[in-house]
């Protein structure tokens, strides 16, 4: 067994190459694909940035008590105060579990009391300048043909350079 050791610890390994990040995050973006989507007509999503939503959603019942608990206090700035914080821009946009918390518990509260929704409208934490959305799943989706994330699109390539700006990836190996 000692000989066999000895022949493989003199067998030189092979090098392992350099891991390439613009490799990588190409290979990444050749996968992703890309479908426009319609709601129906009527269909109204609720901003969750609008100052009257926030204000509602202040002292709604499935808001309210995270924002009286010493977490919401400790984090929304008012620990140790006698009065609780309230909810804003800011706390919608926290990047954390109890900014998750908040923001699902905003979401149950506009589907429980307002039905008629198809779901909620909100600013991107990395981005203030991209809207995302969350559709309820009583809406009818309709999706397009999805079509492959392509450098050559304007609407793609801008997406993506974005993101990738923000985050410091390499997009030269996407582009060529």
């Amino acid at each position: 067994m000692l000989a066999e050791v000895a022949e493989v610890a003199d067998v030189e390994a092979e090098e392992e190459p350099a891991y390439d990040l613009a490799r990588a995050v190409a290979d990444y973006l050749r996968t992703r694909r890309v479908a426009p989507c319609t709601l129906a007509e009527d269909a109204v999503l609720v901003d969750i940035h609008a100052p009257l939503t926030l204000a509602a959603l202040d002292e709604d019942l499935n808001v309210e008590p995270l924002l009286e608990l010493e977490p919401g206090r400790s984090i929304l700035g008012n620990p140790g105060s006698a009065s609780r914080p309230h909810l804003d821009q800011a706390a919608v946009l926290l990047a954390s579990e109890f900014g998750r918390d908040l923001t699902q518990h905003c979401s149950l509260a506009i589907w429980d009391v307002h039905p008629p929704y198809a779901g909620i409208a909100y600013r991107s934490r990395h981005d203030l300048n991209e809207w995302c959305w969350a559709v309820y799943d009583r809406n009818q989706v309709d999706f397009a043909e999805a079509v492959p994330l392509v450098p050559e699109d304007p609407y793609h390539s801008a997406a993506v350079r974005a993101a990738a700006d923000l985050w410091g990836l390499p997009l030269n190996r996407w582009t060529t």
